[in-house]
């Protein structure tokens, strides 16, 4: 199969593809004697791809892989990474090894096999290599990148931080151009807006989202954060108001055709502050 799959250089350090908005964006971060990535597509074929392109623009090897957390349209192309060590949180193990979310993950992939046999071969879920429980640190002389458990999104789900070119790759704590999934059986609401609300106090010019287009400046979140607190308190009243769930009407956020997403949030969350009511 010919994939027309290009590389995006956003910065000197920083090149992407998010050309693909339901499956996750990849990332290469150039250090000075290696590079990076940043999740890697639901694919084999494409995070090869981009592999070998972003080697061969740059003229350096890639040495690791960061996982920001378990989902098969970040971590499905991993076998394309055999060779060098992924890292990714704790959590984000144990999610890969824990049969509750596992097993949807096994038929996440089985489904795309038999949607897309030609480009879905190769698909393997790999575990990190190196885990981290809250932070991990890659330097490289005078450039360093920050790899931090967040929760939130998913119980793993972690963000990289380059301060160098205040550059954040937030995995799918942040969606852009597509309605959020906000329905993992890990996901927990109240963290996830934390984290947002603690990205606006980071020095940030250059946000890299799991999903979409890049985000300029922290007041970007804005709209995020916002999209959040109103489902959080939609949710809330219809609790207190002994509504039941198929009554919420979820908030608008981006394009209609992603709204297969909205009752799944919906529904989640409304157990969520059920049980912890």
């Amino acid at each position: 199969m010919e994939l027309d799959y290009k590389l995006n250089t956003i910065t000197p350090h920083i090149a992407i593809n998010n050309s693909m908005i339901r499956s996750g964006n990849i990332s290469g971060i150039i250090l000075n004697n290696y590079a990076v990535i940043v999740d890697t597509t639901s694919y084999r074929k494409t995070a090869e791809l981009f592999r070998q392109k972003l080697e061969k623009k740059f003229e350096i090897p890639v040495s690791y892989l960061i996982y920001t957390h378990y989902h098969g349209d970040h971590i499905f192309g991993a076998p394309a990474f055999k060779d060098i060590p992924i890292i990714g949180s704790e959590k984000t193990l144990q999610n890969l090894t824990n049969r509750d979310t596992l097993n949807p993950l096994e038929e996440w992939k089985l489904g795309l096999m038999d949607e897309e046999p030609e480009l879905a071969k190769g698909i393997e879920i790999i575990l990190p290599s190196i885990c981290f429980q809250k932070q991990y640190f890659l330097r490289d002389d005078n450039l360093s990148l920050e790899i931090h458990h967040s929760g939130g999104h998913t119980s793993g789900s972690s963000y990289v931080y380059f301060p160098e070119e205040k550059a954040l790759f937030t995995g799918d704590l942040i969606f852009q151009d597509i309605y959020p999934y906000a329905g993992d059986p890990t996901c927990n609401p109240d963290m996830w807006i934390a984290q947002l609300e603690n990205f606006q106090k980071m020095d940030i010019e250059t946000i890299i989202p799991g999903h979409g287009s890049i985000l300029k400046g922290r007041e970007a979140l804005n709209k995020h954060i916002a999209f959040y607190k109103s489902l959080k308190t939609i949710v809330l009243k219809a609790l207190n108001d002994n509504e039941t769930v198929d009554a919420i009407k979820a908030p608008d956020f981006f394009p209609m055709e992603t709204d297969i997403w909205k009752p799944i949030a919906v529904e989640y969350w409304y157990n969520f502050y059920r049980q912890t009511d």
